[in-house]
């Protein structure tokens, strides 16, 4: 199963690199975001709080 998986992946790589060319690290960057640590949820909460209680008054 797991070379399985890196096949799929290596296919989805060469795939994206034929589709977008020169965009490799960037595109996986953005296709593949990390997952979010605890600080960046309560930065983004507080963002969104922020943003709902200006635009509310």
């Amino acid at each position: 199963m797991a070379k399985r998986n890196s096949a799929l992946k290596a296919l989805e790589l060469r795939f994206l690199k034929t589709t977008f060319p020169g965009s490799d690290d960037l595109m996986m960057k953005n296709l593949f975001p990390k997952p979010p640590t605890p600080r960046n949820r309560l930065r983004r909460l507080r963002r969104h709080i922020d943003f709902w209680r200006y635009s509310r008054e």
